[in-house]
């Protein structure tokens, strides 16, 4: 999977960006439910998804 996002770095350089971005609301995320902020814990989940969701559309791992 790291192949096929390098060589995506080279057609669109958003993608590291996006790859960043996913890792803070991955911390996050893990912040929020451990930290019991759990009414947060849906919306951060949906937003993950989303952006996995475009990071994967981005890298042709769709």
């Amino acid at each position: 999977m790291k192949q096929n996002t390098t060589q995506a770095h080279q057609v669109d350089p958003n993608v590291f960006a996006l790859e960043r971005t996913i890792e803070q609301m991955e911390f996050e995320l893990s912040q929020a439910s451990f930290g019991g902020d759990r009414a947060k814990v849906p919306q951060l989940l949906k937003q993950l998804k989303e952006a996995r969701r475009i990071m994967a559309k981005m890298t042709g791992e769709l």
